[in-house]
Parts: structure tokens; sequence; C-alpha cells
């Protein structure tokens, strides 16, 4: 999982592609809401500001589209 990645920057670069999955297929992607908790969990604590911005700003997005009832995966 690049999430877990020793390299900060391999960590904001999945963010950032799933970040641009969600802008592109966030209809068909809505459903791996739980598997992408996970991953979103692990980076919401980042010893990288950077990467725990986008964390944050993408659970922020998810929100957005399904609610604070995601808050239950974390």
């Amino acid at each position: 999982m690049t999430t877990r990645s020793d390299e900060a920057a391999e960590r904001l670069l999945a963010l950032r592609v799933l970040d641009k999955m969600w802008d592109q297929q966030e209809e068909m992607i809505q459903f791996a809401a739980t598997t992408i908790s996970d991953f979103i969990s692990e980076t919401l604590e980042d010893a990288d500001p950077a990467v725990e911005h986008a964390a944050k700003k993408f659970l922020d997005r998810m929100r957005g589209v399904l609610g604070n009832e995601i808050d239950n995966y974390f």
C-alpha cells in the first residue's frame, strides 16, 4: 500500500490520485468508501504536514457527498 510508504511524497501522491479518481468517478467509487476510509485514516495523523492536510481535505470531500456518517469508519 502506497499510503504505508516511508516516503511522504509517495503517500501524498496516493492521496492526489484518490482525489482525482473521486473527481472523475465519484458515483462509482462511493461504494468503496469503507475501504477508502482505511487509507485515509492511515494518513490523517501523518508526520508530514502536506500528507495530513491532503488526507483531511479528502475526508471533507467524502463528508460532502456521504455526510458525517463516514466518520463512523474512523
